[in-house]
């Protein structure tokens, strides 16, 4: 085991004035935590800090700093009990600020290891996230995310890894009432939109999963149309030729923006809005999949309901003739889907629809 004031002077050198003393310093740095990693052998508290002591001065040479964010990411994959000693040391605050302050500046591997380090250390501290995000950190991980999207459905290692681990940290944050606002406002709206919309992706589902998750806050079902004009036309070319997992989610969005005017009013000027959702409901009246028919219905029943509500939405159903072209297919099916729920979730807000339209 080493001694923690042995790697403190080998540390101190990694802060040499001299660059080639500072490299050769964190080249050792490395080289250490990959033999003890490979050892078996555990790091204790105090043999960490001059690391992290280490990580947190300003003014290190870059490829210095980038040798030793290899050294912390070597570190933390000895597991959870080591990524909790840094998470209580701060170091989830000091990363972020740091990837923060990277800006706008080229992607590169040093983003990918501030990636791997966060993301572990968030995996044993949930309430990390909170940190990266409100410190301004999540614009750059969304960037790093975007470097990474390719429109193959075979991946580079490292794509693979950056797109699971970006995509796990979206799904935690949007976990997070608090978080789902500040992520919203960060760009996720327009990455989530971009990777449904390439045709070879395998990640759609879990892009609109996040979406209807992130929808879920009222600040981004008024903002919606503010942060991306163009958001509601793109969202609703994915009602049709998508499968139905990812159809439902679109629909679950759809209907999170119905209730807001603006929103509505972009979606009567969509061509074929209407016949779309009607050939979605016809579609659900006849799968085989009871529980997924179910669904849709359900969500399109409310989704018309509060589409309707608006004085030109009603119009807009009536131009487009909905109700005489759906009505008979609700109706033969409605002997299939009977019972309580059936009735709260798909009778009530569709009768309230008709109501509303015959209004």
């Amino acid at each position: 085991r080493i001694a923690p004031e042995n790697l403190a002077g080998l540390c101190a050198f990694g802060t040499a004035t001299d660059e080639t003393t500072a490299r050769l310093a964190a080249g050792v740095l490395v080289n250490i935590m990959q033999a003890v990693l490979d050892s078996g052998v555990r790091w204790t508290a105090a043999s960490i800090v001059p690391i992290i002591e280490l990580i947190r001065v300003q003014h290190l040479f870059p490829k210095v700093r980038s040798q030793v964010l290899k050294a912390v990411y070597l570190l933390v994959k000895e597991g959870d009990r080591i990524c909790s000693l840094l998470s209580q040391a701060g170091f989830v605050k000091t990363l972020a600020l740091q990837v923060s302050a990277r800006g706008v500046a080229p992607i590169d591997a040093d983003d990918i290891h501030y990636l791997r380090i966060l993301t572990s250390i968030c995996e044993v501290d949930s309430s990390k996230y909170e940190d990266i995000v409100v410190i301004g950190a999540l614009p750059r991980i969304l960037a790093l995310f975007r470097k990474n999207l390719v429109d193959h459905s075979t991946l580079l290692p490292t794509e693979s890894e950056v797109q699971r681990r970006c995509f796990r940290f979206l799904e935690k944050v949007a976990a997070k009432p608090a978080l789902r606002h500040p992520s919203f406002e960060s760009g996720a709206l327009l990455l989530l939109l971009d990777i449904l919309e390439m045709p070879h992706s395998r990640c759609k589902l879990q892009a609109v999963q996040i979406l209807a998750v992130l929808m879920l806050d009222s600040n981004n079902q008024t903002t919606w149309h503010q942060t991306l004009p163009t958001a509601t036309a793109r969202l609703a070319n994915h009602l049709q030729p998508e499968g139905p997992l990812v159809r439902i989610k679109v629909l679950e969005v759809m209907l999170a923006l119905a209730p807001h005017r603006q929103n509505v009013a972009d979606m009567v000027t969509i061509p074929s809005l209407m016949d779309v959702v009607v050939a979605v409901m016809e579609r659900a009246c006849k799968m085989e999949d009871r529980d997924m028919g179910f669904a849709i219905l359900a969500t399109c029943s409310k989704f018309l309901f509060a589409f309707a509500s608006h004085d030109f939405g009603k119009q807009h159903v009536l131009v487009w003739n909905v109700v005489a072209q759906i009505d008979p297919n609700m109706r033969k099916v409605k002997s299939l889907f009977v019972g309580l729920r059936a009735n709260e979730e798909i009778w009530k807000p569709y009768d309230k629809f008709i109501s509303a339209a015959a209004q």
